[in-house]
């Protein structure tokens, strides 16, 4: 029996969704210096997948902030080390994401929202004993 190797491949960039606009500052400000693309959502583009919001960034990105109160982020083709970075800059300035995944083979078929659906599950079931 042969067995199959699924590559898994997916720009790089990042997809955010919050109400405040000071959140949506300080993502803005480290993706631009960092020169990675960032999309910033609005409820507009939850039923879109990660995969499809990751082959053009710009094109599902949003000027006006989230009209949820729901705080996203999906972290697409990061190494291990730069998801550290980032989330250290982050946490740095006061900035906290309960909310948050790297985008896998598992859920970039997945819709904004039901990935949001999902995370919170995990979140939920991860403190239920906190």
């Amino acid at each position: 029996m042969k067995s199959r190797i699924h590559i898994f491949k997916i720009n790089k960039g990042v997809i955010f969704s919050s109400s405040s606009e000071d959140e949506i500052s300080l993502v803005k400000k480290y993706c631009l210096s960092a020169k990675i693309p960032v999309c910033f959502l609005n409820s507009e583009n939850y039923e879109k997948n990660i995969k499809e919001i990751s082959q053009n960034f710009s094109l599902y990105s949003s000027e006006n902030i989230s009209e949820t109160n729901t705080q996203f982020l999906v972290l697409c083709g990061f190494s291990g080390s730069e998801i550290n970075h980032f989330l250290d800059y982050l946490n740095s300035n006061g900035l906290s994401i309960p909310l948050k995944c790297t985008a896998t083979q598992m859920n970039v078929s997945m819709t904004v929202s039901e990935c949001i659906e999902c995370i919170k599950e995990e979140h939920s079931q991860m403190h239920r004993n906190d």
